[in-house]
């Protein structure tokens, strides 16, 4: 028994290929993108990649608030971040190119030393609050209060600075505290 002919039949697809092998990694429904990186893409996408980055303040800090008026919370001066896409600047988280939906958090924890009042934490992008929540403090003396954002999904574009600000009801000063990163904001990428 010899085998003197073999003849194979091959067809070439065109369009999206369901598994692309390439250099650097596979890609998934997708061709590989060489400038998106990383092991294994699915669409295009990097999705063992993620951007987080979460700014925060290493020492207490005072913030003068005019009564219903915003302050930007300027003294977060530290930063941690995975990825590349988000950037810090002047106490804000800047968004970078190919982000379009962020998932944010963010906590305040300080001192307050007048009276009643209604405490705001509030997230503001380009200047316009996105994301804020009350608190009610009532004191006579020195206390400690905390305020927390729970993570909520945003639409972002390159070039968004996200802010972390609060307000009150009642001019005064109060003092920030920096303790286990207890005032924060985070970001992280979705998509």
């Amino acid at each position: 028994d010899e085998l003197s002919e073999v003849t194979f039949t091959a067809t070439f697809g065109s369009g999206i290929p369901n598994i692309a092998l390439a250099k650097n990694g596979v890609g998934i429904m997708g061709k590989y993108d060489e400038d998106e990186g990383g092991l294994l893409q699915v669409g295009g996408k990097d999705i063992l990649k993620k951007d987080i980055m979460t700014i925060y303040a290493t020492d207490r800090f005072n913030v003068s608030l005019t009564a219903n008026s915003s302050s930007k919370l300027n003294n977060l001066n530290s930063n941690i971040k995975t990825g590349k896409r988000l950037t810090y600047s002047n106490s804000s988280i800047v968004i970078g190119k190919g982000i379009e939906k962020v998932l944010i958090s963010a906590s305040i924890s300080y001192w307050q030393t007048k009276g009643w009042s209604q405490t705001l934490l509030m997230v503001q992008k380009n200047g316009y609050n996105i994301f804020q929540i009350y608190g009610k403090t009532d004191t006579n003396s020195n206390e400690t209060f905390f305020i927390s954002l729970p993570p909520a999904l945003f639409d972002v574009k390159e070039g968004d600075v996200l802010t972390l600000c609060m307000q009150s009801g009642l001019s005064q000063t109060v003092n920030i505290l920096s303790e286990n990163r207890g005032t924060h904001l985070t970001v992280e990428v979705v998509e």
